[in-house]
């Protein structure tokens, strides 16, 4: 193999690699926001649980 071959092979690894990172990062910020979605969600039904039994006691 010559220089040229190894430098192509050496180029489409680092690019599997970076876009399998890519694509990592991009599903984990993705189920970090609907894990906030989520406790936001819940936080909203707590509060309005709250003000209703503040109102009818």
């Amino acid at each position: 193999m010559d220089y040229i071959t190894i430098l192509i092979i050496l180029g489409v690894i680092l690019a599997i690699l970076l876009i399998y990172t890519f694509v990592y990062y991009n599903i984990s910020i993705s189920k970090k926001i609907m894990i906030e979605e989520a406790f936001s969600i819940m936080d909203v039904q707590l509060k309005k649980r709250f003000d209703l039994v503040r109102k009818f006691s």
